[in-house]
């Protein structure tokens, strides 16, 4: 998978994203195991693949795992567990950014998930 340039997206595009990937951490933190995230292998956490992403890898496939919790790709998208690419596009507009190819936002939430999930485990570590 590419990286993403520095630049891209917006810092603004950025933090709504990175808000919904708190969103699904918390929400995981309350409705799964303790430890979850540890189930999660980040070398092969990829969001848009559904068996690599976060349900796909917590329960062998997106769908299962939207199913097994009741959510829909509304809530979903909440969650940081997918995008919508269409308010993502208004958002670079309104933010004088050029719309990017679809892989870069995968890249960007994915980046988002590992650094949350690598914070979570530094964190946890240490007690």
């Amino acid at each position: 998978m590419k990286k993403h340039p520095n630049k891209w997206p917006s810092s603004e595009v950025r933090l709504y994203l990175a808000r919904r990937v708190a969103q699904g951490v918390r929400f995981l933190d309350r409705t799964e195991k303790p430890n979850w995230e540890r189930k999660i292998d980040l070398e092969r956490l990829a969001l848009e693949q559904c068996n690599a992403c976060v349900l796909g890898q917590l329960d062998g496939d997106f769908e299962v795992g939207l199913n097994f919790r009741k959510l829909d790709f509304i809530q979903a998208r909440k969650y940081g567990f997918t995008l919508d690419f269409d308010d993502l596009d208004d958002r670079a507009h309104a933010a004088g950014g050029i719309v990017a190819h679809q892989q870069s936002w995968w890249a960007v939430l994915t980046d988002l998930w590992k650094s949350a999930l690598r914070g979570k485990r530094r964190y946890l570590s240490k007690y």
